[in-house]
């Protein structure tokens, strides 16, 4: 993420020791990060993480660490299948697997604006790659 530039303004995670873990060596990059953990991740739906996005306020960039099948659900849920930039990705998607790194960009204003299938893929990181 660091070497990407990929440091977000805001970042939501579950209370789970799991994600807290997973988030740790991202905090230990940039301590100045805005971190809220939320219980209502802990294994949520795909319709409670939506939910939780909507409520980010005052962020362009926004980092979810939670939980699968979730994760892998938002993530074909909020991308955009139809556009020409997916297929190269499709098989990928296909194989999500828990710990992957994925960068999705959304023409939105505001994040109570999210909507589904509004996401561009913007980058696929399974962790077997890092």
């Amino acid at each position: 993420m660091q070497e990407n530039g990929l440091k977000p303004d805001q970042i939501l995670c579950s209370t789970a020791l799991r994600a807290r873990q997973t988030l740790d060596p991202i905090i230990s990059n940039w301590p100045d990060l805005d971190v809220s953990y939320k219980d209502a991740l802990y294994l949520c739906t795909t319709k409670t993480a939506i939910d939780q996005l909507r409520m980010v306020e005052n962020a362009q960039c926004a980092m979810l660490v939670a939980h699968n099948p979730t994760m892998e659900d938002l993530v074909h849920r909020l991308v955009d299948r139809t556009a020409d930039h997916i297929a190269p990705l499709s098989k990928a998607l296909a194989t999500y697997t828990t710990g992957t790194l994925t960068e999705l960009l959304f023409q939105a204003d505001e994040w109570r604006d999210l909507d589904g299938s509004s996401g561009q893929l913007i980058r696929f990181i399974p962790p077997r790659t890092l």
